[in-house]
Formats: structure tokens, sequence, C-alpha cells
């Protein structure tokens, strides 16, 4: 059926259809989904939903409860719920969907562990090291699992890492930012690289090449995020930068 409706996707992109006759080529291609798989598009959505709820409620509850709660018990709380899902990672290895979903439980649990831990130990004075030992722990993870959610998230993690690193000093792999224009650019360069690493793996290295070239998400999320990067830059750039500076804090 996915394979059906690719082609005649393509073949409306392509004005080889005519539109009067759509419905009837939409039927008779099996292009629709049946019962059977909105019933799977449903489990799968409320099973990612309550991973992401159960991962969520964790942090607020220690957070909300930080002063009730002592540092053993905050402890306790985190990595009991890490070791739970672990244990339902193992029980649940056959299910493709299954260790995605709990994979995402497990990274959401590793940062909120991190937290915890420069909370209580106060190991890092800048924000921007949490987010980068957040998405150094759960590389190898998205890594296994091959996931365009994590690796989205991976990519939100990386790009706050460095939003936050710029915005607290000026100097940064040998540049020297004079101003946010030159941040912006190199931004954009970042994701743009990290962009072409994904399709490099995506069409050498993975063994499904149809179905890496059918999920294209992480590569869809970096080239939005370059775009949006350099789309900010030209605006900046075109205002008289002695009237108009804008700092990554506020953009």
């Amino acid at each position: 059926m996915y394979n059906n409706r690719d082609k005649l996707l393509g073949w409306i992109q392509a004005d080889l259809v005519n539109s009067d006759n759509l419905d009837q080529l939409v039927t008779s291609a099996d292009a629709r989904p049946n019962p059977d798989q909105w019933l799977l598009f449903a489990k799968q959505t409320l099973l990612w939903l309550a991973v992401i709820c159960l991962g969520a409620g964790v942090i607020f509850f220690f957070a909300y409860n930080w002063q009730a709660l002592t540092r053993m018990h905050r402890f306790a709380l985190v990595e009991v719920a890490v070791l739970i899902s672990s244990i339902a990672f193992l029980r649940f290895s056959t299910n493709l969907h299954a260790r995605k979903a709990l994979v995402m439980g497990l990274v959401l649990l590793t940062g909120s562990l991190l937290a915890l831990v420069g909370q209580t130990y106060q190991t890092g004075a800048d924000p921007w090291q949490l987010f980068a030992v957040w998405a150094l722990f759960i590389t190898p993870w998205a890594l296994c699992v091959n996931s365009s959610v994590i690796w989205i998230f991976w990519a939100i993690l990386i790009n706050t890492t460095l939003l936050l690193y710029i915005d607290l000093t000026q100097e940064f792999l040998w540049f020297y930012m004079h101003s946010s224009d030159t941040s912006l650019l190199l931004l954009c360069a970042i994701n743009s690289i990290l962009l072409a690493a994904f399709e490099i793996h995506a069409r050498y290295f993975l063994a499904d090449v149809k179905k890496a070239s059918a999920n294209r998400y992480i590569q869809q999320a970096l080239i939005a995020a370059a775009c949006l990067f350099i789309t900010i830059w030209a605006v900046v750039s075109t205002n008289d930068k002695h009237v108009f500076q804008l700092s990554l804090i506020h953009i």
C-alpha cells in the first residue's frame, strides 16, 4: 500500500494523473489506509505519547517536590525509572516500535538524571554543558535504534548547546564572534555539515536504501534549521548594525 501511494504521489507531482479521476485511481491502487493500518497507527501514537508523558512526569514530579525529597529519594526515583525502562526494552526487544519508544523514554530520563546530578553536586556551571553531555550520552542509543524522532531530538540538543555556548562566550572553534552575523553563519554551516553526514550515511552505509530514502525526517529537520539560521542572518545583515543589533538570546 505504501509503495502504491508513493508511486501515485510521484505521478501526481509529474502531472501524469488527471485530477478528475484521482479518487478512482486511489481506490483501485489500494492507496488508502485500511482499518488495521489506522489501528496500528493509533497504537504507535499512544505508545509514544505514553512514554514521553511518563518521562516528563518523572521530571516534573521530583522538580515540584524538590524540597520534600531527600537526595537519596531523588536519585532513587530517576534510577528506578531508568531500570524499569531498561527491563522493558529487553522484554520487548523483538518489537521495533516498542524499542524505539522505550529508548525515547530512556533519553528523557537520561537528561533528567544529568540535570539532577548537576543540580545536586553543581558539576556544571554553564547550562550548555548539560545539553552537550546529554547529546553525547544518547548518541549510542540513537545509532542502535536509528529512530528519526531520537535523531531529531539529538539535533535539537546539539543546536541548543551551540546557541547557549555562543551566547555565553564570543570564542568558538578558533573563530572570534564580533557580531551575531558570524554566529548565525556558523550555526547554518554546522547544520549543513550534519545534513551532509546523514545523507552520506543513508546513501552508502544503510542496507535498506529504499527505507532510508522514504524516511528523511532528520534531513528535513536539519535543512529547516540551516534555512532558519541563514534567513535570520539575511534579515539581520540588511539592517543598520549601528541601530539594530541582535544577540542570539533575542533571536
